[in-house]
């Protein structure tokens, strides 16, 4: 089901004919309507409110909540022909002028547009039967209530409103009245017969309790519309994803941003697609109606649907322009091929060329529909032949699967239909291809390197770690490292597929083909390691505490002007961690020693004044560490990492997006880069709070925006989501090993020889630096006691020095510099 947080064509169609029957059923009831006028209808069926399994068991184990004192307002449904009865009747009404509402305006304007302009494409098809006559007689009658209605209470509108739509074509009008002619006279309506009475009263005064709705028709042309209006939807979302390689391609957006928007549009559509298909399955389903509409095409072109010019033709390309938007090349291309490999273990073997080589070089802008549809031709029956033998070859689904894969798979695997949302997938494929071209193997290029650079963080940990270990860091934990390093190894060392390829008497072809030419593919297996990666690593550094206590460290030498030069790495760590220091970054050497010691895990009251008990009291919520960021990123956790978990959009996810993952485009920066770089560069920056047209718009999100706000702030995270925790976690591991042999002498007279017993208890050395700068005797007493009662800098001095000559030496940028982005930090 469509999370709650989104709208669709049809949702807003369904929502603004509701929203005219409601206004006009209460207020022509304020102004005296007499119910029994109105048409015997139906009452909504409420819900017996009976819950079942864990939502029983949560509402029996919550706190009794009171009684509500009114009873939940019932809903009525107006049937379509009392429209003009209520409508005359406001417009009649002898009291106080009603106005209407501007938004009772717009919802009619919308509704009478969207029937005007859909459910008619087949109207016109020479064999008709019976149903499909009547069912345009209704599409008809209905698009000419809706205008009556509009016409009637024109004079009511406010000036603005008033010339939103020229009056009634006179043919109209006439056709309009011949139906009306033709209908007869019900019993009164029960619905509005067991509605709440309501006195004749102002209309200004508020509504009763009852709610009305439009009566829904069920008939073809309503799941024609549905069904339209599905196609029209997937074609903005279509234009988005187009923006997000676009923008790839220009380096503004990066290939996990682009990748997992693409495969988000391509769920949102599908569910969008189960939602309707109670409606469309009633009428044969997406395939039969995507037929029909198609005939619909050809029919206003005058072209016969199966007319081709050449034998080498698929389709009629004189329609090809119309064809294309609806997707139904794509789909002629998937029904051929699923044809010929449907069954688990039916693996056809595809000739390459048998339908034409690829060029990506050629101009595509410059093409003609022929030259394009052969292309997307020769493109997709590779693809679909290596997307079967993959499915057939591992039939376990990976978590990393797209939906064009996993989809195709549950079609030549098990029910042999292919759904709206399907095609849509593999036309975004080839849109992916359309818009890189010869950039295409671009993806696999940076996944390429991101794994290459994340195995070699690895590789270096396991080996500096090889006989150092930490309690927190048990050697069983190095397994997860092995794991990922196997996920790491199939898409840089040897190419699997190829094997298996082999060992099925198969061409071989390219290593690592399948990568190169799916970029979607490609960039959701990038988020997979790569979100991997983030979480292991967070939780090493964690582990051993070295970049939270080195950057305590930091922090004091270059509060205390013992440093001048700016180690970029630690810093862009705290602009990243905005929580590294316990209510910001200390300025003096008590607060740096107190800020420590609530990092180790102190409470906060162990620094009470008056506190008798020396000892120092443990917080509830142990250890600080660095937590893991992204927020929108992690939300895909489950979905790309988790084997077997679920695929569908949780509204809580949608929260995410449009709660903690919100940002605005900086308008003026964008336009001074755009200026200066002689391209479309667009600047994005989280918004801290959101203001009120934000909010506002959160309420209800169309797939486009959602997506738009999906892909920028992706896009905005790249740079968190891409730190190497790892690779910190060893410069700091070797600065403190340098600090500690720097201090050693100073101290060994401070705080005796066995200052620190192990090499893993190397971070509490920077505890010493700072309690070597205090004279507090509680927190000396909570850690070591000093030998002697001094209090000096020079370990302070003596740690910046070897600070500076590691981050002169560029270690103190080597983690950002691996990164490749570009960023600036403002230190103030």
């Amino acid at each position: 089901m469509l999370n709650s947080l989104l709208t669709s064509s049809y949702l807003q169609y369904k929502s603004d004919t509701n929203t005219v029957a409601s206004w006009l059923a209460s207020t022509a009831r304020k102004c005296g309507y007499a119910a029994d006028l109105l048409t015997k209808g139906k009452q909504k069926q409420q819900g017996s409110g009976r819950l079942k399994g864990k939502a029983r068991k949560l509402a029996r184990n919550a706190p009794t909540k009171p009684t509500p004192s009114t009873p939940p307002a019932q809903t009525y449904i107006i049937a379509i022909k009392d429209f003009i009865g209520l409508a005359e009747y406001i417009a009649g009404y002898k009291g106080t002028r009603v106005e209407v509402p501007e938004g009772f305006a717009s919802s009619l304007h919308r509704a009478i547009a969207v029937r005007r302009s859909h459910g008619t494409d087949v109207s016109e098809a020479p064999r008709k039967t019976t149903e499909s006559q009547a069912s345009d007689d209704r599409h008809s009658y209905f698009i000419g209530v809706l205008e009556h209605v509009r016409d009637t209470l024109r004079p009511l509108m406010p000036e603005s409103l008033k010339n939103m739509e020229s009056e009634t074509k006179p043919a109209d009008a006439e056709k309009l009245s011949n139906l009306f002619d033709k209908l007869e006279l019900f019993e009164p309506s029960e619905d509005f017969l067991n509605a709440p009475d309501a006195t004749p009263s102002a209309p200004g005064e508020p509504p009763s309790a009852a709610r009305y709705e439009a009566e829904r028709l069920q008939g073809f042309e309503e799941a024609l519309l549905l069904f339209q209006l599905l196609v029209q939807d997937m074609g903005k979302i279509r234009a988005v994803i187009l923006e997000a390689w676009s923008g790839y391609k220009m380096g503004m957006f990066d290939l996990v941003s682009a990748s997992v928007t693409t495969n988000t549009a391509v769920d949102i559509a599908r569910r969008m697609e189960e939602d309707a298909q109670p409606i469309l399955d009633k009428h044969g389903g997406s395939e039969k109606l995507l037929k029909l509409l198609h005939l619909g095409y050809c029919i206003e072109r005058e072209e016969e649907p199966t007319y081709k010019e050449r034998p080498d033709d698929f389709l009629n390309l004189r329609v090809y322009d119309l064809a294309e938007k609806a997707f139904w090349p794509t789909y002629l291309l998937l029904e051929g091929f699923c044809a010929i490999a449907k069954g688990r273990k039916n693996i056809p073997q595809y000739k390459p060329g048998h339908y034409g080589t690829y060029n990506p070089l050629n101009d595509r802008s410059k093409m003609t529909d022929r030259e394009k549809s052969y292309e997307d031709r020769a493109l997709l029956m590779e693809m679909l032949s290596e997307i079967n033998f993959l499915c057939k070859a591992s039939p376990t689904p990976m978590s990393w699967e797209d939906e064009l894969t996993s989809g195709l798979r549950k079609t030549l695997c098990e029910t042999g239909k292919i759904p709206l949302w399907l095609t849509f997938a593999a036309h975004l494929w080839l849109d992916t291809h359309h818009t890189l071209r010869n950039e295409v193997s671009r993806a696999y290029d940076d996944l390429y390197e991101a794994a290459v650079k994340m195995g070699g963080s690895i590789k270096e940990i396991l080996d500096f770690h090889r006989s150092l270990r930490v309690d927190n860091w048990p050697r069983s934990n190095d397994m997860a490292f092995m794991i990922l390093l196997e996920r790491i190894e199939w898409v840089v060392e040897e190419d699997t597929l190829q094997d298996a390829r082999r060992r099925a008497g198969r061409p071989v072809g390219q290593p690592f083909d399948w990568l190169k030419q799916h970029p979607i593919y490609a960039g959701l297996y990038l988020y997979h390691i790569k979100a991997m990666f983030q979480e292991m690593g967070i939780t090493f550094v964690g582990a051993w505490g070295s970049v939270m206590y080195a950057g305590h460290l930091y922090n004091a030498v270059r509060q205390e002007k013992l440093l001048n030069t700016r180690w970029d790495d630690m810093e862009l760590l705290f602009v990243l961690h905005e929580n590294f220091f316990v209510g910001g970054r200390p300025k003096t050497p008590d607060d740096y020693l107190k800020r420590f010691v609530l990092s180790l895990g102190a409470s906060a009251s162990t620094f009470a004044k008056n506190k008798r008990n020396q000892q120092m009291e443990e917080s509830k919520r142990g250890p600080r560490s660095l937590t893991e960021l992204a927020p929108v990123a992690r939300m895909f956790h489950q979905r790309y990492c988790e084997t077997g978990a679920r695929t569908d959009l949780a509204p809580e996810d949608l929260e995410t997006i449009l709660s903690k993952g919100m940002w605005e485009e900086n308008e003026e920066e964008s336009a001074e880069m755009s200026a200066a770089d002689g391209q479309d560069l667009r600047v994005f920056a989280r918004s801290e709070q959101p203001s009120k047209e934000q909010r506002h718009r959160r309420r209800r999100f169309t797939p486009p925006q959602l997506l738009r706000a999906l892909r920028n702030s992706l896009g905005a995270e790249a740079l968190e989501f891409s730190f190497d925790y790892l690779k910190m976690h060893k410069i700091c591991w070797t600065l403190l090993r340098a600090v500690e042999r720097q201090c050693r002498p100073h101290l060994t007279q401070m705080f005796g020889p066995m200052y620190i017993e192990h090499e893993n208890q190397l971070p509490y050395v920077v505890s010493y630096v700072f309690m070597a700068a205090t004279k507090t005797d509680r927190i000396n007493a909570v850690i070591a006691k000093k030998k002697e009662k001094v209090v000096t800098s020079a370990l302070l001095v003596e740690a910046a020095g070897v600070l500076g000559e590691h981050i002169r030496d560029g270690v103190g940028a080597a983690v950002s510099r691996e990164m490749g982005f570009p960023y600036e930090i403002n230190i103030h």
